[in-house]
């Protein structure tokens, strides 16, 4: 079973939804996300985690016809590779 949506992400993270609907940052991470072309990625989300006192949110997809893990860079407008270490 799959989540559905913000409210149950945040369930599923043990992240009360007002923190999560509230943030700006994920609020327009939320609007490039809804505005990304059918087909153009595979699977996006919004990955949340917390990073010492902050919720850090990260838009992710997967580029079609391929296996490769992409982020949204803000800075660029761009999604670029994730490079783990």
């Amino acid at each position: 079973m799959g989540l559905t949506g913000p409210v149950d992400f945040c369930r599923a993270a043990a992240l009360p939804p007002s923190i999560m609907l509230r943030d700006p940052t994920r609020a327009e991470l939320q609007r490039i996300l809804e505005s990304l072309p059918p087909g153009e990625w595979l699977n996006p989300y919004i990955f949340t985690y917390e990073e010492e006192t902050r919720f850090v949110h990260v838009l992710m997809a997967t580029k079609p016809g391929t296996t490769d893990l992409y982020c949204y860079e803000p800075d660029t407008g761009e999604f670029e590779p994730l490079i783990l270490p």
